[in-house]
């Protein structure tokens, strides 16, 4: 018998939702980036 076992169904896991902390951190490594870039110019 060839049939493949039933694998099991994934359920959703909810990914975690982005805080507004998370938001503030990004915008600040983001204008890092930008001064490093603009130092390296």
């Amino acid at each position: 018998d060839k049939r493949k076992a039933p694998k099991a169904k994934k359920t959703n896991v909810p990914k975690a939702k982005k805080t507004k902390a998370t938001k503030r951190t990004h915008q600040k490594l983001r204008k890092r980036k930008n001064e490093r870039k603009q130092y390296y110019e």
